[in-house]
């Protein structure tokens, strides 16, 4: 039986605004606030999820853009000192016009909340014999869409497509893979926001035969590297709150945890909650 094509969620302009929207997620989510957009765009993005009928609004603004949404029905779910540039707070805002939409997962929270409280950060140590980083490019796309499609059956952006890997590596964002020998067994990203002054940590991926030897963590640590050549005060990710693995990584390297976005993204299991961390790279006090 063929496979079925997915069709992820739509990528567009709203005014100067950048959105992602479509029934995939079921929600639009503010990628990136325009000033010139606000406080108008607060009422278009009601208007377009009223008429597509979409569970949820997700938006990340600075906190003086914070009241507007409120006063819209947002609730705050996360918040990452000076995220952007490093000065002012980054708010993590939710709205939803679902009722089923907005049932908190309480008792899985809770258990993420008591695992985590038994980890502390460590050294990432060195890579294993035969491994070594690579920055990955353009040609190693086709290699990388295969690792992701193997690990991720189901992801909010469709990175099991070399054609968009292309795509995002000629913009801004920064790949780095952990090859054995020729053979690529771990992958990780950067996405560069040079107008908020972060980058969020993403798309790891780690073969099922290599976990256990903190691949993770060490890819991490390449890419924050990176991201402080490129000036960016601060390192963020928005995590699985099912994934304790994922969520290790990041408390062992030294993030803080934000807050959790209630049932926002579509990835392996269906509309998952996720865990925000930061990490300052860089003081701008």
């Amino acid at each position: 039986m063929a496979k079925e094509t997915i069709q992820h969620d739509r990528i567009e302009t709203l005014g100067s605004s950048k959105i992602q929207h479509g029934p995939y997620n079921n929600r639009l989510y503010l990628m990136e606030l325009a000033e010139e957009d606000f406080p108008g765009i607060v009422e278009k993005i009601d208007k377009i999820c009223t008429e597509k009928g979409y569970a949820k609004a997700f938006v990340i603004v600075p906190e003086h853009c914070g009241s507007a949404f409120l006063e819209a029905e947002y609730r705050e779910e996360a918040r990452v000192p000076g995220f952007f540039d490093g000065t002012e707070d980054g708010l993590f805002m939710g709205k939803f016009y679902a009722e089923e939409r907005d049932a908190a997962p309480t008792k899985k929270m809770e258990q993420f909340r008591r695992v985590m409280s038994f980890y502390r950060p460590i050294l990432p140590g060195r890579l294993g014999r035969n491994l070594q980083f690579v920055k990955m490019k353009e040609s190693d796309t086709p290699e990388m869409a295969k690792l992701y499609e193997e690990i991720f059956p189901d992801y909010p952006f469709p990175i099991n497509d070399p054609e968009f890997l292309k795509e995002t590596m000629g913009t801004k964002t920064l790949y780095f893979g952990i090859r054995d020998g020729k053979k690529l067994v771990a992958l990780a990203s950067a996405e560069i926001n040079h107008s908020a002054g972060a980058a969020e940590m993403t798309d790891f991926a780690v073969l099922p035969k290599y976990r256990g030897q903190r691949l993770g963590v060490k890819l991490l640590r390449v890419l924050e590297q990176a991201a402080i050549q490129q000036g960016l005060p601060t390192a963020y990710t928005i995590a699985r709150l099912d994934s304790m693995g994922m969520n290790m990584v990041f408390r062992r390297s030294g993030y803080k945890y934000a807050g959790t976005l209630v049932k926002n993204t579509r990835i392996s299991t269906g509309i998952e909650s996720m865990n925000v961390w930061y990490k300052k790279l860089i003081s701008k006090t």
